[in-house]
């Protein structure tokens, strides 16, 4: 196997694929009673959906470095980036909902 360099940027499911990604599990872990073979299945689900030109070359390895990087950042919150995260004072919530996007 020709070595490769990849520049990936590793980042967190989008809503869409989250919805995907929930959706397999559910089936995966229906169908298999194997936590291996669960883990197995999954790692290499979300690799493929998100990076799917780079899986078939990446190591057993980088896939799962891969998976878990995305798992954390999937499940972590951007609050420096998402302004204004908390309620309002005041507690209400029918506010009408404002989303203002930063340009860089």
């Amino acid at each position: 196997m020709s070595e490769k360099e990849y520049i990936l940027e590793v980042r967190a499911m989008t809503w869409e694929e989250h919805c995907k990604f929930e959706d397999k599990r559910i089936e995966v872990v229906q169908e298999k009673d194997n936590p291996r073979k669960i883990g197995e299945t999954m790692i290499g689900f979300v690799v493929e959906m998100m990076y799917p030109k780079v899986f078939p070359e990446l190591t057993p390895a980088e896939a799962t470095a891969i998976f878990h990087r995305v798992m954390d950042l999937s499940n972590s919150i951007r609050e420096d980036e998402i302004k204004n995260l908390k309620p309002s004072s005041a507690g209400s919530t029918n506010e009408p909902g404002i989303a203002e996007t930063a340009e860089k």
